[in-house]
């Protein structure tokens, strides 16, 4: 008989456990035990090793050997080894918040140690809302990116529970220790490969299509998969960790041989069907990893995609922004099933690929396939596929790619930067962008915008050109030559300006001045002077139109004050002006005198518009105060200055 479990001796404290686990064990023996009461102190006691066991014997035993020994006992120790509360709490958040998963810890195994830390957080009321524990749980768990987005399409909503249960469903045995590696037995295999040719008899590659090779299992055991995304890669049938699958012994082969028919379904050689102890389909995880993404297949003769697929990609659109166009369609299409599926609409998406925008159109068939970019359309790409280095050029630049579990290339088509694609401006081309149109189709397109615009002025149109990223060196020639040729832009469009004002005559002050005698009342002036720089003025009333009586007050409010002017006067054509009096005097002071055409007052128009403002404000001074004209033309003066 086994020997039964005895709760007599207390539990221990060693370095494996912390002290505050230790006094948790404690109280539960405390309740199993039977062993008296005044015992369990001195049993405790006894128990003890290293520095708690010299606390422990600094102890009496006539105080250990009563009902509250283990208690006294407790609080001894709670002196040197119990933490304060807040140094609990902050142990207890940096053990949670530092905790990674390993790449050699299972996944359920790391979910598990994720709870037990996360729970000792809620104990010193620090619990995180379930959205951030989901998303703490997947950044921890040391995925790669394209795991990441699978396990974020698995969940069906943002919670910790279904986070925990996808990463338990998808990644269960996706990490083992070396002990679970299993030792596969040196045999041979058969394999065969699926060659199509339409219109032609595939007997001729029969020899070709069967193979014998052999698995050395010591050459593959002696070094490891490469590591992909920080994990060592594996073989997606026996999930051994030194061979892919297609040297996996465990694998199964089919032959199929192709006779010579006439057949009209597309036949798309894609891998749908793989061995795998999850519960999540093969189909659904690559459709997960080609999120975003087109499956570059060269075997595709039409480029075609998967409802869910196609969702997932306009869920990420912006319909305000952007149109999506669709069309019916029934194209056959058989896949690695051999059953003929029949699309049911065609669509044209907007995508981006690399920094080129374009447009990418698809049957769309209920299956669970990601998009599959034809060999029609690669062509069409200038697609050239470097597979010794693992790269892609399209439309000859270089673009990130990635792959999937099965081995496909995957080309992002949407802008990581924006999440979003930009509008394209081809409307007919398909994967084409502007830098490959010939002029002729570069100036077709051109003037298309430029009629669908208004017509639109060279300057808007290449504005939008630049917003969509298509202007290059031939672009600006073209907009100019369709817009300079326009019949109808040239028939409406605005006149040039014309000039509001002319130069000024003046560059400083008292170079030159226009004069005007303006008459108030019947027989009553104001001779005015006005400088044509700074636009300071001076005026004095005259009671009748006598030349030298306008040369009298010139010569006091102007030359008196200012001095003699650098160049001259202009001046109407008046009598009081153009006398021989003025004359004289502007040849003894060195300056010219310039007179405007008769009847033309906007030949002098500085000083004419400054009359009727002049005129004005002498009338409101002397009938809000009565004053004199001289006095009111002095104050006017002042106040327009």
């Amino acid at each position: 008989m086994a020997t039964a479990l005895s709760y007599k001796n207390p539990p221990s404290l060693t370095k494996e456990k912390s002290y505050q686990q230790w006094k948790n064990e404690v109280k539960m023996w405390q309740l199993v035990t039977e062993l008296d009461k005044k015992k369990r102190g001195l049993a405790l006691a006894l128990s003890l090793q290293g520095k708690p066991r010299e606390v422990a014997l600094e102890i009496t035993p006539e105080d250990l050997n009563v009902d509250e020994g283990v208690d006294k006992l407790i609080i001894e120790l709670d002196k040197l080894f119990e933490k304060d509360k807040t140094d609990q709490a902050y142990a207890a958040y940096t053990a949670f918040d530092k905790y990674h998963r390993e790449s050699s810890i299972k996944m359920c195994d790391y979910i598990i140690e994720f709870e037990q830390k996360y729970n000792k957080c809620k104990k010193y009321d620090m619990p995180l809302p379930d959205a951030i524990l989901a998303f703490k749980l997947l950044d921890n768990a040391g995925l790669g990116e394209s795991d990441r987005h699978l396990a974020l399409t698995a969940c069906s909503d943002l919670k910790f529970e279904t986070m925990k249960a996808a990463l338990n469903r998808i990644f269960a045995s996706k990490s083992q220790s070396d002990n679970d590696i299993v030792t596969v037995k040196e045999e041979s295999a058969f394999v065969g490969e699926h060659r199509f040719d339409r219109g032609r008899s595939s007997r001729r590659f029969g020899a070709r299509n069967r193979m014998n090779r052999s698995f050395d299992q010591r050459n593959t055991q002696s070094r490891l998969n490469p590591t992909i995304n920080g994990s060592i890669s594996r073989c997606r049938c026996c999930d051994s960790k030194y061979h892919w699958f297609r040297d996996c012994p465990h694998k199964t082969y089919d032959v199929k041989l192709t006779e010579e028919q006439t057949d009209t379904s597309e036949t798309v050689n894609i891998t749908l069907i793989t061995t795998s102890q999850q519960n999540i389909t093969p189909q659904e995880i690559f459709v997960a990893e080609a999120f975003n993404a087109a499956v570059v297949d060269t075997a595709c003769t039409k480029t075609v995609c998967g409802t869910k697929w196609l969702h997932q990609f306009l869920d990420t659109f912006d319909s305000a922004n952007e149109e999506i166009k669709c069309k019916e369609s029934n194209t056959p299409f058989k896949f690695g099933d051999g059953k003929t599926v029949h699309s049911y609409q065609s669509v044209k998406l907007p995508a981006t690929i690399g920094s080129l925008k374009c447009y990418i159109e698809t049957e769309v068939v209920d299956c669970e396939i990601p998009l599959l970019l034809s060999k029609d359309s690669l062509k069409r790409a200038q697609t050239v596929l470097d597979l010794h280095n693992d790269k892609v050029t399209m439309f000859g630049k270089p673009v990130d790619v990635h792959f999937t579990s099965n081995g496909h290339y995957c080309i992002n088509i949407k802008d990581r930067r924006t999440g979003q694609t930009d509008s394209v401006v081809s409307e007919e081309e398909i994967l084409k962008v502007d830098s490959g149109f010939s002029k002729k189709r570069k100036k077709d397109i051109i003037s298309k915008l430029y009629k669908q615009f208004g017509p639109a002025s060279s300057e808007k149109l290449l504005s939008l050109l630049k917003s969509a990223g298509s202007v290059d060196s031939d672009t600006k020639a073209i907009v100019n030559d369709v817009c300079s040729k326009c019949i109808v832009c040239f028939k409406y469009q605005r006149p040039k300006p014309k000039p509001i004002v002319g130069f000024s005559h003046a560059n400083d002050f008292n170079q030159i001045v226009a004069m005007d005698l303006h008459e108030i009342d019947h027989n009553f002036y104001y001779l005015h002077i006005i400088d044509l720089f700074s636009r300071l003025s001076a005026a004095a009333i005259i009671r009748r139109k006598d030349s030298q009586l306008v040369v009298d007050k010139f010569m006091q409010i102007w030359v008196s004050v200012y001095g003699a002017l650098e160049d001259g006067v202009y001046t109407d054509n008046y009598g009081e002006f153009n006398s021989q009096f003025f004359r004289d005097m502007a040849e003894n002071l060195i300056m010219s005198v310039k007179t405007t055409a008769g009847y033309s007052p906007w030949s002098n128009g500085i000083v004419e518009r400054h009359n009727a403002t002049l005129t004005e404000t002498v009338n409101k001074i002397r009938e809000s105060s009565n004053l004199s004209w001289e006095t009111a033309i002095s104050w006017a003066v002042n106040a327009q200055k």
